[in-house]
């Protein structure tokens, strides 16, 4: 189960900045370019937390053990580790939605 969590997070991590720019260039709309930037952002912050994780930065890797005297660094890299991938799969499914509705208006012929 665990690989299988792993696995889905990292494909929501690697597949959203993806679909998210791929969405801005079918649109080519500015909330689309905001939802890249924003994905861009939090994808760097992931990855910023992991290496602050693997490093043990300031004993952010305790967080796991720590409750209930975790200090602030342990609840935010927690926090960011486990919420982030849930939230790029939101914005996964959200882009593939609007790509989905763009290219089957695209496809549609025109009513008169």
């Amino acid at each position: 189960m665990e690989t299988f969590l792993i696995a889905a997070a990292v494909a929501a991590l690697v597949l959203a900045p993806i679909v998210a720019g791929l969405t801005w260039l079918a649109t080519r709309r500015p909330l689309a370019l905001s939802i890249f930037a924003i994905v861009a952002l939090l994808d760097a912050l992931w990855l910023t937390d992991l290496v602050l994780i693997a490093r043990d930065y300031r004993d952010t890797d305790g967080f796991i053990d720590c409750w209930p005297s975790c200090t602030v660094e342990q609840e935010i890299a927690g926090g960011v580790l486990f919420y982030t991938p849930l939230l790029m799969a939101l914005i996964l499914a959200g882009s593939l939605a609007v790509l989905a509705r763009t290219r089957w208006q695209a496809r549609r012929p025109p009513t008169t």
